[in-house]
């Protein structure tokens, strides 16, 4: 009798184990894998403006951003952040760092942004002032861990207004996610954080 009451439970315990062990592999495999889920190859074309996301930005990527212009691919640069304290805004910042390294003051302007839930809630704000600029063609520099969510978030508005949209990061920046980042503190948490915020975003109509 004794051991007609074990059996059933071994059985459950095995499949639990089994399923424990699924789960643990398919949540390492998902870890591993963030940097390739969120960061989309980069493109860049020839445009009328950069929009530089300057939030999370590296002295890399500012240097990417002096290069583009300095390459002739647009003729204007937008610094866009939001406001991270009492009237402080890391775009303001990001311009005088970009006008040190010799690009022209009138090439390069700020843009503060709004608080929002989320990324997806500025495209409107953006397209009215790309459309007030006449500016057809975007280049949109961010950091690479935002690069997948941001497409996807401004492609659809910015299709609809005909305006053309390249997503593209500084190579180094992308370069520091490969190889072993979660030995890195500091890396790991930015890719567990983009992660988690990028998730969330599809589970709200409005974040899409």
């Amino acid at each position: 009798m004794t051991n007609k009451i074990i059996k059933p439970w071994a059985k459950y315990l095995r499949r639990a184990g089994l399923a424990l062990l699924i789960c643990l592999l398919s949540g390492l495999l998902l870890f591993f894998s963030l940097p390739w889920l969120l960061i989309r190859p980069a493109e860049t074309a020839p445009a009328d403006v950069v929009l530089y996301f300057t939030f999370g930005n590296t002295l890399d990527t500012e240097r990417y951003v002096a290069e583009l212009y300095q390459q002739g691919l647009a003729k204007k640069i937008v610094c866009l952040s939001r406001q991270i304290t009492w009237q402080i805004f890391p775009a303001d910042f990001a311009r005088e760092h970009l006008l040190q390294m010799g690009l022209p003051a009138e090439a390069v302007t700020t843009f503060h942004l709004p608080r929002a839930d989320c990324d997806a809630e500025l495209g409107g704000l953006l397209l009215d002032f790309l459309q007030q600029q006449g500016w057809k063609r975007v280049v949109v520099v961010t950091t690479p861990l935002a690069s997948r969510a941001l497409n996807r978030t401004l492609s659809p508005p910015f299709a609809r207004a005909q305006i053309s949209l390249s997503v593209t990061y500084a190579p180094a920046d992308a370069e520091a996610l490969r190889g072993q980042w979660w030995r890195e503190h500091k890396k790991t948490q930015q890719v567990v954080q983009q992660g988690i915020e990028t998730a969330l975003d599809l589970f709200y109509p409005h974040c899409w």
